[in-house]
């Protein structure tokens, strides 16, 4: 069988990395390709599954996680990101795994917040105190260090670029 391509994404990187790994690699092997790639690991550092909140067992293989296309993972220090949204004065606390997208918090924050989904299509996260909205498929680890291990978002409307006429 031809390698897997592994879509990684971790604290300290900020692009996607992507990995060929052959198909029995396993979680622990995934640890290990990341160091090359500047990525702090130590016996503190786990290996998440895309929107997945549990650390997946170091003996995993990448084979029996990939799809068609491959497979989405994680590495970071924090087995889990306090997340804070704070939207029109009211604010909204959980915490989640490393690899969850950005995407799945705001759905998450939306429907905590009551907000209508033909509303919620109309806004976006963005990093508290900044201007920074990241891609909804980003995952919060890459956002948030250790040992913070959290992030607090303001949920604003997303500017629309209008076309000439």
């Amino acid at each position: 069988m031809s390698k897997i391509n592994v879509f990684l994404q971790s604290e300290g990187i900020k692009d996607i990395v992507r990995l060929q790994l052959e198909p029995q690699s396993t979680a622990l092997e995934v640890k290990r390709a990341c160091a090359s790639h500047g990525v702090q690991v130590n016996g503190e550092t786990a290996v998440f599954l895309e929107d997945q909140d549990e650390p997946l067992a170091d003996a995993v293989t990448v084979e029996s996680l990939a799809g068609e296309d491959g497979v989405r993972l994680h590495v970071h220090r924090c087995r889990r990101v306090g997340v804070k949204v704070t939207y029109s004065g009211r604010v909204v606390e959980h915490v989640f795994g490393p690899g969850r997208t950005v995407g799945t918090v705001k759905k998450w924050a939306a429907k905590e917040l009551g907000i209508p989904k033909e509303d919620a299509a109309e806004l976006i996260l963005q990093i508290a105190g900044t201007h920074d909205q990241p891609d909804v498929d980003a995952h919060i680890g890459t956002l948030a260090a250790c040992p913070a291990c959290a992030i607090a978002f303001d949920l604003v409307p997303n500017p629309r670029i209008q076309g000439a006429a």
